[in-house]
């Protein structure tokens, strides 16, 4: 998913999307983090539902 969402704001920046792109990189980071945030949050979401099921 980081993947594809930095793919998709790759473009739009090489389209010269915005105007002022000196804000664009940190944009890009914010957005990269949050995603890569987002998945580890769900990752480990799936390793604690895991070691639920091996316990029981």
């Amino acid at each position: 998913m980081n993947a594809f969402v930095t793919a998709i704001l790759g473009t739009l920046i090489a389209m010269h999307w915005p105007a002022m792109s000196a804000w664009a990189v940190g944009t890009l980071v914010g957005i990269n983090l949050l995603t890569t945030g987002f998945s580890r949050l769900m990752l480990g979401s799936a390793a604690r539902s895991v070691a639920r099921e091996v316990r029981t």
